[in-house]
């Protein structure tokens, strides 16, 4: 699959297409084509690249390729918007570029979820923005096989107003400085090296955040310093809320869930406000059920006061002797962690806000607790 950015030459779309389907070695024949432009660009895009005698065609005509070969359907033509939603012809402010980058990155985003897909990606074309807006986005969105490239066309050929691609016999054309025979031209393509780092965006839970947010989280995670919203749980909603995304958890859930936020967010110790993790905030199964009074409460106060007492474990309160205590957590624990990967990611940057267990050495009691700063964890709606 191609995506081509085009400004007012569109001949930069059969130029790379002609490099990778008849040129290099070994050749590639991209089945779809996805052209990026304006207003403005369209229009000239239709007018010498479509259709039966448009650019594209003949290209295919010219050197025998399959005719499904760079289909572009209109879906495939995606004309670039300001941040009110209305076409540009060009970009002229730093607004516009903003909105042309969430655009790319979208669709490169989009495109790339598909893993039956390799992308060829050409820059050539259009505002020298543009090219870099759709670097960033194929390195922030890459896989391993996904290229960029840049056009390049011998002289006088880049400018000539009517060449597209080099032809197979002498074809006439009238250049600047004369008469020019486009069977004499040479189009390559320079690879631009990038670094992909798309599996990473997925396992930071990006996927579908601005541009600007991906490429700060990526940097910040690469220095160590990976930036995270506060959580929010609110007892009265019986809900958690990250980054203006919200979780709601049952009352069982709930309690459960504020107890590890409780001990996390009252952690004084030194260690824990620079990010690590400590056995007083970090409890054992056995410390959980020890306190097991202060869960209940809990329980209750999400409930409503209900105070239902000690109930058994198909009522959702935790349960009373530790033989069934320890099996109740671990089913309570992981449903508490499936709600939240399943809104914020399995990635390393959602896990921070689950319940996980902290690293220890071989034969250490096994603690668990939120790995967030406590100062990060917020509580609303309590009684009193």
């Amino acid at each position: 699959m191609a995506i081509c950015l085009v400004g007012l030459s569109p001949a930069v779309v059969t130029e790379t297409l002609y490099a990778l389907a008849v040129a290099q070695r070994p050749r590639i024949v991209p089945d779809q084509l996805h052209v990026v432009t304006t207003r403005t660009g369209l229009a000239a895009v239709a007018a010498t690249l479509l259709g039966a005698d448009g650019a594209l065609n003949r290209l295919r005509q010219e050197y025998r390729l399959p005719a499904g070969a760079f289909r572009c359907p209109a879906e495939n033509l995606h004309v670039l918007a300001d941040g009110r939603g209305d076409p540009l012809d060009d970009i002229v402010t730093s607004e516009d570029s903003e909105a042309v980058g969430e655009q790319i990155s979208r669709l490169v985003q989009g495109l790339a979820s598909d893993p039956d897909t390799t992308l060829h990606c050409s820059l050539a074309g259009g505002r020298k923005t543009m090219g870099a807006l759709l670097a960033t986005a194929l390195q922030l969105h890459g896989r391993p096989g996904d290229r960029l490239y840049h056009v390049l066309v011998s002289p006088p050929f880049d400018r000539v107003p009517d060449f597209f691609f080099p032809t197979r016999r002498p074809c006439r054309l009238t250049g600047p400085g004369g008469p020019v025979d486009a069977s004499h031209a040479h189009v390559s393509l320079a690879a631009v090296p990038i670094v992909r780092l798309g599996s990473a965006v997925r396992e930071l839970g990006l996927i579908g955040s601005a541009l600007v947010q991906v490429a700060a989280e990526v940097e910040a995670d690469a220095a160590g310093r990976l930036r995270l919203d506060p959580l929010r749980l609110d007892l009265r909603h019986r809900s958690v809320e990250v980054g203006g995304r919200r979780i709601s958890l049952p009352p069982q859930q709930m309690a459960l869930y504020l107890r590890y936020a409780d001990l996390r967010r009252q952690c004084r110790a030194g260690r824990c406000a620079r990010g690590d993790r400590c056995a007083r905030c970090q409890p054992t199964d056995d410390e959980v059920y020890d306190r097991r009074d202060q869960l209940l409460a809990l329980y209750r106060e999400i409930r409503g006061g209900t105070g239902i007492g000690v109930a058994p474990a198909s009522s959702g309160s935790p349960p009373e002797s530790l033989e069934d205590f320890r099996p109740w957590l671990q089913q309570t624990r992981s449903r508490v962690n499936t709600c939240i990967r399943r809104v914020l990611g399995a990635g390393p940057r959602g896990a921070r806000y689950t319940v996980t267990e902290v690293p220890a050495q071989p034969g250490a009691p096994r603690r668990r607790g939120l790995a967030l700063p406590p100062g990060l964890v917020r509580v609303a709606g309590r009684q009193g």
